[in-house]
């Protein structure tokens, strides 16, 4: 390129020079990766249903946090899910669908107490909501993406609500949907969004919901050494006094297969699981290192990308790591890994199935409820 002002083989975008914990475990498990999600803007045409139910499970699970966690409050999270379940998914399901309300509505009548849910046990509603799954929903398409369905995550909010309605008295909301940006450095900072900040007891803590299809030591273990756990930690320790701060909480909900009433699989089974975790100083100290070392990275292969050309016969920068191919559902790029040494040559026109998406932590900023800049905050 020619471009005076660009020191790039191809444009730049301004979502490049915004680092999340999303972005820095995705170039630890693999640069090339990195390389063609976030530099390239490559993104697939159709929607990932697991990003969108978790989207939506994170709008419901904020509504029944900010409204409390009872009965009362199921009908404004059932609204808000089926609302962004629905406006996501799009690209994959284009079937006519129940409106919220008809949906609430029917189920309610389903076990006459239309109108009156304050007359509605959880236990009894949960029960209902099976029975009203079959005759209702499960005609609708939205069963093949059990059991990450609309009707599924209802079911777990009615769950939850029989198995935390005591949080409501235990734990105080401080915020929710925190949207900001934390220092590693003096020049350099972490975009973060924390789902939720809390404080019980024993003091402020992290809230972040996950959703997950098995329970296993495995999921339960993993998240104390995640970059994303030591930046919100680290947001919270310059945000509240450390004397004051308990730690971060997963709050996990499983969503999987269940053969129950008739062989039909007309629900997931639904189980609540809370992983605790605290950081000593140190232990946060050794956070900060291994962030600042994974940033230092990033920047070197941005340094030697300069350097690189289309008519490289290879591209000396962002290597792949083979050992990161099969994870999860396979690498949706691999295949362009086995055919091109120098990707730079096919930058700018993205293969079938794919789109130009410049995703940037930045774009949270728009809809957060809180917003902190802590770099600025703390100088």
């Amino acid at each position: 390129m020619n471009d005076p002002f660009n020191p790039y083989p191809i444009p730049q975008h301004k979502s490049w020079w915004v680092i999340d914990s999303t972005k820095m475990q995705e170039f630890q498990d693999c640069p090339r990766q990195y390389m063609f999600k976030r530099l390239f803007g490559w993104a697939p045409i159709a929607e990932n249903l697991h990003l969108v139910a978790g989207s939506a499970f994170h709008d419901g699970m904020e509504y029944l946090l900010v409204n409390g966690i009872r009965i009362e409050s199921l009908k404004g999270a059932i609204d808000i899910t089926l609302k962004t379940y629905y406006e996501k998914l799009t690209k994959i399901v284009n079937e006519e669908r129940p409106i919220p309300s008809e949906f609430m509505i029917k189920l309610l009548e389903s076990i006459s107490l239309a109108g009156d849910e304050s007359a509605v046990t959880p236990e009894g509603l949960y029960i209902a909501s099976l029975k009203y799954y079959q005759t209702y929903y499960k005609s609708y398409k939205d069963k093949v993406n059990r059991p990450k369905s609309p009707g599924d995550l209802i079911l777990v909010y009615i769950h939850y609500i029989i198995t935390h309605a005591k949080d409501s008295e235990t734990r105080e909301v401080i915020h929710t949907e925190v949207y900001g940006t934390v220092p590693i450095d003096e020049r350099r900072v972490m975009h973060f969004r924390i789902d939720a900040i809390l404080k019980d007891e024993l003091g402020l803590f992290v809230q972040e919901h996950k959703t997950l299809s098995q329970i296993s030591n495995k999921w339960n273990n993993k998240w104390p050494t995640k970059i994303q756990i030591g930046t919100y930690l680290h947001a919270l320790h310059m945000l509240f006094p450390h004397a004051e701060i308990k730690g971060l909480e997963i709050n996990g909900m499983c969503l999987y297969m269940d053969e129950v009433l008739g062989g039909d699989k007309p629900h997931g089974k639904q189980v609540v699981v809370r992983v605790p975790i605290s950081k000593s100083k140190e232990l946060m100290a050794a956070w900060l290192w291994t962030v600042r070392h994974w940033y230092d990275l990033i920047e070197w292969n941005m340094e030697q990308f300069k350097d690189a050309s289309p008519n490289d016969d290879i591209l000396a920068c962002f290597p792949m790591n083979g050992e990161s191919c099969d994870k999860y559902f396979g690498c949706m790029f691999q295949p362009y890994c086995n055919l091109w040494s120098n990707p730079l040559k096919h930058a700018l026109e993205p293969p079938p199935g794919f789109k130009i998406d410049w995703w940037s932590p930045a774009d949270k900023e728009e809809t957060a409820k809180t917003v902190v800049h802590l770099e600025k905050e703390n100088k």
